[in-house]
């Protein structure tokens, strides 16, 4: 068997073991707003995996979602980009959307925490710009605080919140 025939028949092999789902989903993220709605797709399966009597196909496709969203999602293919007040509107809403552990209580609390002395980053993919997929939020500080509520609360001047 040549290389080349040893080649053509792993390729064979890997079209006829692949699921078909697996290249409808990179049919799909081709598409635009196609990995925005296969990412959507995963969260739904992952909501509803609990409820599905025979989960283990259901599964399967998930896994197969998740790897391939995996190497779309790898470091090198992120862009990291400081978030300002002065950024797109709509990237500021998602800063104060998407904080589920520190919750941003108003529009004065999200303006300090973009404000002096923090430092806000989202990381997105090309192919969905204005959707973050991880937001880092830094706190300038003199010393190592015992708590993230001291950082959160330290206003530095009146003019953080106005």
């Amino acid at each position: 068997m040549t290389s080349l025939n040893f080649i053509q028949t792993c390729e064979n092999i890997h079209s006829y073991t692949e699921p078909k789902y697996a290249e409808l989903f990179r049919l799909i993220g081709r598409q635009p707003d196609g990995v925005h709605s296969l990412v959507h797709l995963r969260a739904d399966i992952l909501k509803f995996l609990p409820e599905i009597e025979s989960p283990a196909y259901v599964e399967r496709m998930s896994e197969s979602l998740r790897d391939l969203l995996a190497t779309w999602f790898t470091t090198g293919l992120l862009q990291v980009e400081r978030v300002t007040w002065q950024s797109p509107c709509e990237i500021v809403q998602r800063v104060s959307e998407y904080e589920a552990v520190h919750r941003i209580r108003n529009w004065a609390d999200l303006k300090r925490r973009l404000g002096p002395y923090r430092r806000c980053f989202a990381y997105t993919h090309h192919m969905m710009p204005n959707d973050p997929l991880v937001i880092l939020h830094v706190g300038l500080v003199d010393n190592i605080s015992n708590s993230i509520q001291t950082i959160l609360n330290r206003v530095k001047s009146v003019s953080d919140v106005t």
